[in-house]
């Protein structure tokens, strides 16, 4: 179905159960939002029905979607309660697409859809080629669609991967996964429960939102905000704007009293490796002050253009704008996420940071270091944790970049990130990968680098996340991995 789906369905609820849970948590997790401001207003006004059906269970909406409510969510809560609803969503939505993408028809279905993407992508890129010379609106939808398509791609990709995992794994494996996810997912609704009680003066809870049932139009699908859902012959004949002219911008919604600078508080870092001696520590790179005035100086005028931008209900050359500007310089791109957040478009930041997520493994973990670098540690964190559904061979390219460039406290973030949103075994994937990664990058160490730093970041999940992750390396045939952790 074009708009929120993430893949067309029939009417009727699939008999998941994941997909089910998926469902109920992203219902309580709308119920805690402002229903008339935010990206929730966006997609309840141009998207009613697959809103509906993503809230009921009957259709599963791209992770782009749930990212969306999620700033939404931060702006009223905060970055703590925001960053426990991702990571139990995030594991849910694996759950949830798994079971659907075997429901749906499997890995056949998933390299239909792919060879279907690889050539609307194909023609994307003549578009924008085409229209480099002349510039304007035309050229900013076509790098829209472009963006859109190659997003798409990227999250198709990883389910894929994660299909051929899940079939690979054992059946008493996956039911003692499944226990262990269901008792973390119930300790860990309770606590976000508590942490988002009245006092925090955000909205109301409701029990379903208040959706318009005969909508003008349906939003036609857009951007990587709706990465996996194919395009409806409709749509072909060009994009459109995520946000439409004369809608509601969500850098432009209010923050609730109290939270304004949530978001920005005092989060912990992340927590490093614990193997003293075990893994060479570079020394992460610091940029000269010069450097970071003349970021700053250029990346002003890119805020104040996307301001204009969204002033004049210009959504889609704003879009256009913020992918455009994920592909930057590291450094520039940090400076940009620090700038929109100064100026409060904290939804535009978060559309950067997605945008990013989608880069090639090296530059998306150089944009996470240049994050890290101007001291943005929890956006560098979370754009890491939206890699986790990266191919293994690629989250192992980006940890071990991570690793070179001095930041290991990443790597570890990253590969957290992964085994939260896989099973042990998909952990046991990325390790496994690395020696492509070492002839690629002339690094005949990987796999040894990468041992402890997913050891180290199964534990600071918890003893039982390492026990098992060390299991999986061993049966998976990793050498290096200490008899007893």
């Amino acid at each position: 179905m074009p708009g929120m789906a993430d893949v067309s369905a029939a009417t009727a609820r699939p008999p998941l159960e994941p997909v089910g849970e998926y469902a109920a948590e992203l219902a309580a997790l709308a119920g805690r939002l402002d229903a008339a401001a935010g990206w929730y207003a966006v997609f309840a006004a141009h998207d009613p029905q697959g809103l509906r059906d993503c809230l009921a269970g009957r259709e599963v909406p791209p992770w782009d979607v749930v990212a969306s409510l999620l700033e939404d969510f931060t702006r009223l809560y905060g970055t703590g309660p925001a960053r426990r609803a991702e990571e139990r969503l995030l594991r849910l939505h694996a759950a949830a697409t798994a079971a659907y993408d075997v429901w749906a028809g499997g890995a056949p279905a998933l390299r239909s859809r792919l060879a279907v993407l690889e050539g609307e992508s194909a023609e994307a890129a003549a578009r924008v080629r085409a229209l480099e010379a002349d510039g304007g609106p035309e050229l900013a939808w076509a790098l829209d669609h472009l963006a859109r398509t190659e997003s798409r791609r990227a999250e198709l990709r990883a389910r894929h991967a994660a299909l051929g995992a899940s079939t690979r794994e054992g059946p008493a494996e996956r039911d003692e996964a499944e226990r262990n996810e269901a008792e973390r997912n119930e300790a860990e609704r309770d606590e976000t429960e508590r942490a988002v009680a009245p006092e925090h003066h955000g909205p109301a809870s409701a029990p379903a939102p208040n959706i318009p049932a005969h909508p003008n139009r349906r939003a036609r699908t857009g951007g990587s905000r709706f990465a996996g859902a194919p395009l409806a012959a409709a749509d072909a004949a060009g994009p459109a704007a995520i946000v439409p002219p004369g809608a509601p911008s969500p850098d432009l919604v209010t923050p609730v009293a109290g939270n304004a600078g949530a978001a920005a508080a005092g989060e912990p870092p992340p927590r490093g490796a614990r193997f003293a001696g075990a893994v060479r520590r570079p020394a992460a790179a610091v940029p000269a002050p010069e450097e970071v005035a003349e970021a700053r100086a250029a990346e002003a005028e890119t805020a104040a253009r996307l301001t204009h931008l969204r002033r004049a209900g210009s959504g889609g050359e704003a879009h256009a704008l913020l992918c455009e500007a994920a592909g930057r310089q590291p450094l520039r791109f940090a400076v940009l996420v620090e700038e929109l957040h100064r100026r409060g478009m904290t939804s535009d930041a978060g559309i950067l940071l997605w945008e990013a997520a989608a880069l090639p493994a090296g530059a998306f973990a150089a944009a996470a270091g240049a994050l890290c670098s101007l001291g943005r540690t929890e956006d560098g964190a979370r754009l890491l944790r939206q890699g986790a559904h990266r191919p293994p061979q690629e989250v192992a390219e980006a940890a071990l970049a991570l690793h070179r460039a001095g930041r290991e406290s990443g790597a570890v973030e990253l590969l957290a990130a992964v085994i939260r949103a896989r099973s042990p075994s998909g952990a046991a994937e990325v390790v496994s990968a690395a020696p492509a990664v070492s002839a690629a990058a002339a690094a005949p160490a990987a796999p040894s680098v990468l041992v402890p730093l997913v050891l180290d970041a199964a534990g600071t999940l918890s003893p039982e996340h390492r026990r098992r992750v060390a299991d999986a390396l061993r049966a998976a045939g990793v050498p290096g991995v200490p008899g007893a952790v």
